[in-house]
């Protein structure tokens, strides 16, 4: 679940969040072990980008992160 919702959420966020679902939210315990296991089988970055629902440079620097 988001974290960041409701009045809170800025309209910028809201827009960016049109196109990466997650963006902004911290990488959970799941998603990082998700990440893991995805980056082990592809380096497709587009689809690795529509399933988390982050940002290219999200999936980029928290890749980097665990190599």
């Amino acid at each position: 679940p988001l974290q960041k919702t409701g009045e809170g959420v800025s309209e910028a966020l809201r827009e960016i969040r049109k196109t990466h679902r997650r963006a902004n939210e911290p990488w959970c315990d799941m998603e990082v072990s998700l990440l893991k296991n995805a980056l082990r089988k592809t380096n497709k970055l587009q689809a690795l980008i529509e399933t988390f629902g982050r940002s290219e440079r999200s999936i980029m620097v928290y890749s980097a992160k665990l190599i």
